[in-house]
């Protein structure tokens, strides 16, 4: 193409008609060469996107000619234009060699995590970016100071907190709750007072991950706020720094229990949990009875809002650990909802009072198979803290294999290889794994071929059947490990190749 020819498509940039400005991009895209690389440049201010577009893709495929001058303009005072040079310098492969110019283009490209791995290196200059005039700038340094995590920003991040847009405070508001210094504590109380709630609600958060008691006050009048994503904040907070004053203002926020948001009172049942002071026992307890509500003339969310209160109370109740909350816990044992009686059981569990023994052994026995499927980890789990031990041998496997201890299973070595086969043909792929790798530890000739039968089960029980058959070193085995050398899964692939050495060691050596 000739200058002139190269000059009427230059001109065309300027038309009024998008599509006329767009067909220019694309054929001077087409043309190469050093001659077109600032025209197309120019293109990537277009208002109109497919213009851009084009002038990116030109770019792109004219290749590395037109780094030096996409660099030059890497300057341009419009954060948009930066942003777009920058991405197609990333995609031709360019990277900046000084520090301050590398923090500039990994923020242009959201590469926020090769900024953090930068680390203290990149403060310096992350910290000027906090200054910039585009909100975005300011935003995404206030994020990578807070990953990195150096108590050196801490001043700069609380200027921030009074900046003019509400994004920018709140990430700087999420960085100070990061990195954790008590310097920062006075002035994120003073934003608990913000106009705008999200902000509010992210130094609620903030000061619950620096854990400081002087800010159990302020965020106890929190606990008042017009917004209901404010008061979940508080409360979870309140039950991060776990001070004790804090348990009968929760227990206030219960007494408004029917009118409240339901993630408030999630919140607050989960903070007087983590909290564990006595005083809140018996209101727990109370809101633990709200199973027994008759709602059959209710609408359904009454239905769903008292097991959800419920199991709440009976979580918090667990982690209290108070032994006045056991006979109500082995009562809930009975309700209809099964998240009720799970979290009944694991706080029975925790709390370890002997009473809880006999009834959760008679659910384990009788609760619907449907039921058991879930129940059945958990009700054991709570009997093994209970040191409660089964009589019979199958029983005693079973028991054994959902709370995965290993090394009593190997105790009982053959007596256990019958439940264990059986479990292999369990619905839950976790029970399947735990028999597989028991019966590898057992080296049980008898499992061989249910084991081989599994070879074609999910990557994760296809590992551990193979680390099994390579334990238990039965030729057998050999010809349908070598079917999976090609497996998809690498993990597969691998525990395969390690099984097969094993048995070829084993077998070479007793021939």
């Amino acid at each position: 193409m000739n200058n002139k020819e190269l000059e009427k498509y230059i001109k065309a940039l300027d038309d009024k008609d998008p599509m006329v400005r767009q067909n220019a991009v694309d054929t001077l895209g087409k043309m190469g060469g050093k001659r077109v690389v600032e025209p197309l440049i120019r293109a990537l201010k277009d208002e109109n996107y497919f213009v851009v577009m084009s002038a990116q893709r030109g770019l792109l495929e004219i290749g590395k000619v037109t780094i030096k001058p996409l660099v030059k303009a890497l300057d341009d005072k419009n954060i948009e234009i930066r942003t777009r040079i920058a991405e197609i310098l990333d995609k031709l492969g360019w990277e900046p060699k000084s520090t301050e110019k590398k923090v500039k283009f990994f923020l242009l490209i959201r590469e926020y995590e090769k900024l953090s791995k930068m680390g203290k290196t990149a403060v310096e200059f992350i910290v000027k970016s906090l200054k910039d005039d585009d909100v975005f700038v300011r935003e995404k340094g206030a994020s990578v100071l807070g990953k990195i995590g150096d108590k050196s920003v801490v001043e700069p991040l609380i200027q921030l907190l009074d900046d003019k847009n509400e994004r920018v405070r709140k990430e700087a508001i999420k960085a100070l709750g990061e990195i954790k210094d008590e310097r920062s504590v006075d002035s994120l109380i003073h934003v608990l007072k913000d106009r705008k709630p999200g902000v509010r609600a992210q130094a609620a958060k903030a000061l619950g991950n620096i854990g400081d008691k002087n800010a159990v006050r302020p965020l106890i009048q929190r606990l008042k706020d017009k917004d209901s994503y404010v008061r979940k904040a508080a409360a979870e907070a309140l039950g991060k720094i776990g001070d004790k004053k804090a348990v009968r203002p929760l227990i206030q926020v219960l007494g408004n229990i029917k009118d409240e948001d339901w993630d408030v009172i999630d919140a607050t049942l989960e903070a007087l949990g983590k909290i564990g002071d006595e005083e809140a026992v018996d209101p727990l307890i109370e809101i633990l009875g709200f199973w027994e509500w008759d709602t059959s003339g209710d609408p359904p969310d009454v239905e769903e809002f008292k097991w959800r209160v419920s199991s709440g109370a009976a979580k918090a109740l667990g982690k209290i650990g108070s032994k006045k909350a056991v006979r109500p816990l082995i009562k809930a044992l009975k309700a209809e909802e099964l998240d009720l009686v799970i979290e009944a059981a694991q706080a029975l569990g925790k709390i370890g009072d002997k009473r809880a023994i006999k009834p959760l052994v008679q659910l384990l026995k009788s609760a619907k198979p449907i039921d058991l499927l879930f129940l059945r980890k958990v009700l054991a789990k709570s009997l093994y803290r209970l040191e409660w031990e089964p009589e019979h041998i199958e029983e005693k496997a079973q028991f054994f294999l959902w709370t995965k201890k290993f090394n009593e299973l190997v105790r009982m070595g053959k007596s256990a290889v019958k439940t264990l086969v059986e479990s292999l043909e369990d619905l839950d792929s976790d029970i399947r794994q735990s028999a597989v790798k028991a019966l590898g530890m057992i080296r049980s000739k008898k499992a061989v071929i249910p084991l081989i039968k599994l070879l074609r089960e999910d990557e994760d029980v296809r590992v551990e059947v193979a680390k099994a058959l390579g334990e238990i070193g039965d030729k057998r085995a050999i010809e349908p490990l070598r079917e999976f050398l090609k497996d998809k899964d690498p993990m597969v692939r691998k525990a395969v190749k390690e099984a097969l050495k094993k048995l070829e060691e084993v077998h070479l050596t007793k021939d």
